[in-house]
């Protein structure tokens, strides 16, 4: 898969190309049916498959707090890369977000990136303060100008599948129905930085990860999870939130890796959220911290043979 740069006047554009557009936050399963027809579609008819891709979330260009994430951009091109997609047009939303939707079409994908066929879902809106749609579309469809394909919605229980019920899926910690909607599991990048020690002290050493973006999260407790350390997967008790025993005011990811002694600080892991065991508790002293801590992890020992079904 090609990575083209526009922002980079020196890429050199192929020619005669079908595109999928939309924000693709997360790329679920939704989001998978667009790009697979257009893989499919491309190879039937000779197009190059392609994708345009914006290098920051499009609400971040806005007065808004910052915006909640599914992917970072290299987790969103890792994910298309699957596909066998051909290109993707990689491009700072800043560069055409002022533009009309006219000029959108016209100049920057028929003109300038020899746009042919179209791919979007439903609900895709497009140009200047999003004004365009798809029955702006259908013109340019019906005039000859491009092919067009749209994707219906896809439901779950009746509810159009799409990032925001995933995000809020995740954030009431159904996270098991959050993954059948993505297609795949949902993974966190982060890197593990120095603590307090405590865990070590007790006896159950942890590792503090430091998430590398503003990802959507479950609810503050105690869950069962998953690690990917340098390729090999291990279960572990995970607290997520503030630690109210300690007196502490910052949320933070704290780790115990079931089998596992490695000395990892510095080192980039993926952590996956499979269960809640627990709300986060306020201990009277560090006995009852320890006593519980152990029977979190009896139970995620327990809950392994339950949820079997490893990322690698």
């Amino acid at each position: 898969m090609r990575i083209i740069d526009l922002d980079n006047k020196q890429e050199q554009i192929p020619k005669n190309n079908f595109i999928a557009l939309g924000n693709f936050d997360g790329i679920h399963i939704a989001h998978a049916s667009i790009l697979k027809n257009l893989v499919k579609k491309s190879k039937e008819l000779g197009f190059n498959s392609s994708i345009l891709v914006f290098k920051e979330h499009t609400l971040n260009s806005f007065s808004v707090p910052e915006p909640k994430l599914l992917t970072t951009l290299e987790e969103k091109l890792n994910i298309i890369e699957r596909f066998d997609i051909d290109q993707v047009f990689l491009v700072s939303f800043e560069t055409i977000k002022t533009m009309e939707s006219n000029i959108f079409i016209e100049e920057f994908l028929i003109k300038f990136l020899d746009v042919k066929g179209i791919f979007v879902g439903f609900d895709y809106r497009f140009g200047k303060m999003a004004k365009g749609n798809i029955e702006d579309l259908k013109k340019y469809d019906n005039s000859g100008l491009i092919n067009l394909w749209v994707e219906d919605s896809i439901q779950h229980d009746k509810e159009t599948i799409s990032s925001t019920l995933i995000k809020e899926l995740i954030e009431s910690n159904q996270l098991k129905l959050a993954e059948e909607l993505l297609g795949r599991f949902y993974f966190l990048t982060g890197v593990v930085v120095k603590g307090k020690k405590l865990g070590s002290q007790l006896g159950f050493p942890t590792a503090n990860i430091q998430l590398a973006a503003n990802y959507v999260l479950p609810s503050e407790g105690v869950y069962y999870t998953e690690l990917i350390v340098d390729g090999e997967s291990y279960k572990a008790a995970t607290s997520l939130g503030v630690n109210i025993t300690l007196n502490e005011k910052v949320p933070k990811i704290e780790a115990h890796i079931l089998n596992f002694d490695r000395q990892i600080y510095g080192e980039t892991v993926k952590i996956r959220f499979i269960h809640k065991l627990r709300d986060m508790v306020k201990f009277n002293n560090l006995d009852e911290l320890t006593s519980q801590v152990k029977e979190d992890i009896a139970n995620v020992e327990m809950l392994e043979n339950k949820f079997n079904n490893k990322s690698v």
